[in-house]
């Protein structure tokens, strides 16, 4: 009478177990990898809405420009942004008064620098950015200022830059109330903005 052993044998039970630790390493090594692809994304994505922010800040200041100072010429590129837009009327004087605008980058400390008026009230202080460049053009009588920001991806400087570029047309600058001459009564035309 033969005798039948259920079981596995030495070699069979060193094969299963290779082939179960090798199947575990797999999906711990996409865990892993996932885990910190993951962690990257969430960064890069904090960055893109902290850049969100502030181009939408520096676009809506922008689109009620009345005075665009610097760039001052089609074609011209520079890191500062200087223009005026209306600070509001009031009871008192009902002429419009005029705000100074001013957004400066600088390479060295790769600040971004937003304030408004005489008082230099800061509205935009960042460190986002590598290299921003703000540029004057004219098209069909329109003043357009076109916005380019640098930022890496990731902390890795061996990544190649991402360039996000925004064109903006302040919206009185865009239409006859642009042109000179175009204030009826002494009164109504805008004035700077007193220290």
């Amino acid at each position: 009478m033969k005798l039948h052993r259920s079981g596995f044998t030495l070699v069979e039970g060193l094969i299963s177990t290779g082939l179960v630790l090798l199947l575990i390493s797999g999906i711990w090594f996409m865990w892993i990898s996932g885990s910190r692809n993951s962690g990257s994304g969430q960064a890069m994505q904090e960055k893109f809405h902290r850049l969100r922010i502030v181009t939408e800040v520096l676009k809506d200041d922008l689109r009620e420009g009345v005075t665009i100072l610097t760039p001052a010429g089609h074609g011209d590129s520079s890191p500062v942004l200087k223009f005026q837009k209306y600070a509001g009327i009031t009871d008192d004087e009902p002429q419009p008064k005029l705000k100074d605008v001013e957004y400066i980058f600088d390479p060295k400390t790769h600040e971004l620098v937003g304030s408004y008026g005489t008082a230099k009230e800061v509205v935009v202080r960042t460190n986002l950015f590598e290299d921003v460049s703000f540029q004057r053009m004219e098209a069909m009588g329109r003043v357009f200022i076109r916005m380019t920001f640098t930022i890496l991806p990731d902390d890795d400087p061996n990544k190649r830059p991402l360039k996000i570029v925004h064109t903006v047309c302040p919206r009185r600058l865009g239409t006859l109330a642009a042109k000179s001459g175009w204030y009826s009564l002494k009164e109504t035309r805008p004035v700077p903005e007193s220290p």
